[in-house]
């Protein structure tokens, strides 16, 4: 996921002569994708809300979860956050370094986007909640007898620890993270890794169809 982002940056960059512009859209779009999984978390968790109170692990791993993306989202829109975070930056000996200053300020402005934000912004949760919905339909293909409200509230919290740059495509992490939660609602290890691997898989097959895409509508989109 790492990978993508920093090789669309170098792609568009290049092409694009405007590097600070690309980097703040990249970012801004992979916020996005986490606002949307927010979203998707907190309606779940308030139609069953005792299930969170239940299990701290789950209760702790939202609180990070909603505490890292409103940290994120301050330092970004919330002019006090970013001087006392530029502060830090800025130590003496730190030097100073314009590109963040460059890339904050392109992000700062899409406040004065708001269409487009909130057009995003439904896309977004759109697309995050098609995980959950496919891990449901793979449960029951696998003949097991999951919640599918249960999917909604952990399966965020899995793909945000998976985002985490520790492996590749998150495997290994997203597997350790899914026989964690699963196992809370009675699911077998072996059963929670097959159903990581399946959603894996089609994640897979989806993003090679767009790679494909991508390399031969390259010259194209140039021209």
């Amino acid at each position: 996921t790492i990978g993508g982002d920093f090789v669309r940056s170098l792609d568009l960059a290049k092409d694009t002569k405007k590097t600070t512009k690309v980097i703040a859209t990249v970012i801004l779009d992979r916020l996005s994708g986490l606002i949307g999984m927010a979203v998707i978390l907190l309606l779940a968790c308030s139609l069953d809300w005792n299930l969170i109170k239940q299990e701290k692990i789950i209760f702790a791993s939202i609180a990070f979860f909603i505490g890292i993306l409103t940290f994120i989202l301050l330092v970004i829109f919330n002019k006090f956050v970013y001087s006392r975070i530029k502060r830090l930056l800025y130590r003496s000996g730190a030097g100073k370094i314009t590109v963040i200053e460059s890339v904050h300020a392109e992000m700062h402005n899409l406040r004065n986007h708001k269409k487009i934000v909130f057009k995003n912004l439904l896309l977004s949760i759109f697309l995050q909640a098609l995980s959950p919905f496919c891990m449901y339909l793979i449960s029951l293909a696998l003949g097991l007898k999951i919640r599918m409200l249960y999917l909604f509230i952990c399966l965020p919290i899995v793909a945000f620890i998976a985002l985490l740059p520790i492996s590749i495509g998150g495997l290994g992490v997203r597997e350790n993270a899914m026989v964690s939660f699963l196992g809370k609602v009675g699911v077998g290890e072996d059963s929670a890794v097959a159903m990581s691997l399946l959603s894996f898989s089609f994640i897979v097959i989806y993003a090679a169809i767009g790679g494909i895409i991508y390399v031969f509508t390259l010259h194209h989109r140039r021209v």
